[in-house]
């Protein structure tokens, strides 16, 4: 009997200590995963509409930038994105584009350059300027995506409807911040922009609805889809030749490119994803 107790207790404490064995690998695994994680460098994406005019399909509206209320909301956003320390902006420009940017920027470290009504400039500017920075980046790429060989297949094949129904949608969409930004802050309408409800219907207009304009069999519009992804596919290289090891990296980008581009470095190996919105609401 005695001999019989031994064996269980020995049994048992060789049960926990295998059981603490494996906590003990799986904190090991999670302490060396989150090392590498911390030496990885940053990136945030901050999913803007534009502030000024757009030759998008629908867009957002706002009243006056240049007041006394709006201009306190920017600065309110500059100081917060200040916190995340970002050691490169990034902004929607081609690359091509740096040198007449960053003239513009020099110009107006200068005090001799007027900011736009632009996100590029009333964001990006004042945020690089307040961290010292020396240039910005440009991004962007610039493509066609095959919008009159769509359009006028919807036409030959009876499909505008579908189309119109889209572009409803879309103005909805827009029409629904525009509102929003009426009562609130620029600050509070960027979050809203950068939720994943809004990140979805960016990415769904193209995957659920112009993708699906045809029940069966590819189209133009298959080619429409796959341009605005390779578009972004193609931003995204132009972002990972600026990244070097132990940047933090901030994007200011159309929310439409960066609710695409995000998915990109989900579960990344070479660069931390940081969420922006955390940022913006502390």
């Amino acid at each position: 009997m005695k001999k019989l107790i031994i064996l269980s207790l020995s049994a048992l404490f060789f049960a926990c200590n295998t059981s603490d064995g494996k906590k003990n690998e799986v904190q090991k695994e999670e302490i060396k995963e989150k090392k590498v994680t911390e030496n990885l460098p940053k990136i945030a994406f901050l999913g803007s509409f534009h502030f000024g005019n757009t030759s998008d399909y629908s867009s957002i509206k706002m009243d006056d930038l240049h007041t006394e209320k709006r201009q306190k909301e920017v600065a309110e956003i500059v100081k917060k994105l200040v916190a995340f320390k970002p050691t490169k902006i990034l902004v929607e420009r081609e690359p091509s584009y740096n040198d007449t940017l960053n003239r513009k920027y020099a110009s107006y470290l200068n005090g001799e350059y007027k900011l736009p009504t632009n996100e590029l400039y009333q964001i990006g500017f004042r945020l690089a300027k307040e961290l010292n920075h020396e240039q910005l980046f440009g991004i962007d790429y610039e493509m066609g995506l095959g919008d009159e060989e769509l359009v006028n297949y919807l036409e030959k094949h009876n499909l505008m409807e579908k189309f119109s129904s889209l572009l409803a949608n879309t103005n909805d969409f827009a029409a629904d911040f525009t509102s929003y930004l009426k009562t609130h802050t620029l600050n509070e309408t960027l979050i809203k922009l950068n939720q994943a409800e809004s990140d979805n219907f960016n990415k769904n207009i193209y995957l659920e609805s112009v993708l699906n304009f045809v029940e069966k069999g590819n189209s133009p519009a298959s080619d429409f889809v796959s341009n605005w992804w390779k578009r972004n596919i193609f931003i995204k290289k132009n972002i990972d030749d600026v990244i070097t090891e132990n940047d933090r990296i901030l994007v200011l980008i159309g929310s439409g490119h960066s609710a695409v581009i995000k998915d990109f470095y989900k579960g990344s190996s070479n660069v931390e994803l940081i969420e922006i919105n955390p940022i913006l609401e502390k």
